[in-house]
């Protein structure tokens, strides 16, 4: 676990980013909030652990599917996934049952139709400025 600080006001992560990190909220408060960045879904308080879908590729999420968002100064603790993977799942599968229906519950309440669609808008967009790119270096 990889400790450090998140200063009030301050992403832990934003949603539509890559995951590849489950993190641990040591003391503080984090605000969740949905793809759009318009509203707080819930908050995690010390005790609590967030980004876990990250740890579960099999889900089909390989983003994050809401931004945490400091309120409060934070400590937090950070797992990776290739750590999880040699440490958690195979010495400890009742933790990694719990992290995974978590992960599978928490989906139950984002909307992940959503999400995807905003997923496939970035992508385009991407994919656009790439294929303007390479057109202007034909010329």
């Amino acid at each position: 676990l990889i400790p450090f600080q998140v200063p009030a006001q301050e992403y832990l992560f934003r949603a539509l980013e890559a995951g590849e990190e489950m993190y641990f909220i040591e003391s503080g408060e984090m605000e969740l909030w949905d793809v759009a960045g318009a509203r707080i879904i819930g908050r995690s308080r010390a005790g609590d652990f967030v980004g876990e879908h990250a740890m579960f590729p099999e889900l089909s999420v390989s983003y994050r599917m809401f931004s945490a968002k400091a309120r409060t100064d934070c400590e937090v603790l950070c797992l990776k996934f290739e750590d999880f993977e040699q440490l958690i799942r195979p010495h400890y599968p009742d933790l990694y049952r719990c992290f995974r229906d978590s992960a599978l519950e928490s989906l139950k309440h984002l909307d992940v139709p959503e999400i995807a669609s905003k997923v496939r808008k970035r992508s385009d967009k991407r994919c656009g400025v790439y294929r303007t790119k390479i057109g202007d270096n034909r010329k």
